[in-house]
């Protein structure tokens, strides 16, 4: 296996300490052993009703909160685990909004508001007044991993599992993995099983901070973040938005910052940096 060069560590620690979001470098020093600042960096983009929004997903510039943008904040708060009261008061706060005051039809939550139209996004987040049963896959499997089974949000996520799980086929892989470790910790009896032909080094990495994958797959995944890192110690991004927002050019800047301090997150994870 290669090993992130201590220059490219350099590299990499100077670009986002000099260029990037407040919560990169709150990330990156998460990263580094400094906890501190993650939670109050994250904050800023929670709204007074609990959601989250302020293009913290950087494909979609909606200032008010979505239920997809909520989902990946409650990624992130599982990802980059922190218990203090800090973070239980964040995590109630996006699950009430996700539970009581996001958008639902057929029991399915939408992913964006009406209003998402509004503000510059790509296309995968067009409004639709459809329901996404990946996205409720993925939130009823995050709540089930975030809280404990006396959680009022753990019996909600129970409940609205057992309206839809009939009703579950093909969804994203990543999406499928976290339902399947929640349901796994609920210790909830179900058939579901990642289908081996959808995984790949693209996806693979984040599969596996659910659910144990293949570790030939995981190794090679790993391996080729290493060996696709640029000599500036930056990760590219190419995004196709799919239409004619000129924020597209600067989605793909701040995805390149955000990518960056994240691979670097599972390299050190991994132990596959190099060390004095």
């Amino acid at each position: 296996m290669n090993l992130l060069s201590l220059k490219l560590q350099d590299d990499l620690i100077n670009q986002i300490y000099n260029k990037a979001q407040d919560l990169d470098v709150a990330i990156l020093n998460y990263v580094l052993g400094d906890d501190t600042f993650y939670l109050d960096a994250l904050s800023l983009f929670q709204n007074k009703d609990g959601g989250f929004g302020h293009n913290l997903y950087i494909d979609n510039y909606n200032l008010n909160s979505t239920a997809y943008t909520s989902y990946y904040a409650l990624k992130l708060l599982y990802l980059y685990k922190n218990d203090n009261k800090q973070k239980q008061l964040m995590l109630n706060r996006v699950l009430t909004y996700l539970y009581h005051k996001a958008i639902y039809v057929n029991d399915l939550l939408i992913k964006v508001t009406s209003d998402n139209d509004n503000y510059a996004h790509s296309s995968y987040f067009n409004y639709v007044n459809e329901g996404d049963l990946s996205l409720t896959c993925g939130v009823i499997g995050l709540t089930l991993l975030s809280t404990d089974n006396k959680s009022p949000y753990n019996k909600l996520a129970v409940e609205k599992y057992q309206k839809i799980k009939n009703t579950i086929n093909k969804i994203n892989q990543i999406d499928l993995a976290i339902l399947i470790a929640g349901l796994d910790k609920r210790n909830i009896k179900h058939n579901y099983t990642l289908n081996e032909d959808e995984l790949n080094i693209n996806n693979i990495v984040e599969i596996n901070e659910y659910l144990a994958v293949n570790k030939e797959l995981l190794e090679r995944a790993l391996n080729n973040l290493v060996l696709t890192i640029n000599n500036n110690g930056l990760w590219d991004v190419k995004l196709n938005w799919g239409n004619n927002y000129p924020e597209q050019a600067t989605a793909e800047i701040k995805w390149c910052f955000r990518r960056t301090v994240m691979n670097f997150y599972y390299l050190k994870k991994y132990k596959l940096v190099e060390s004095n």
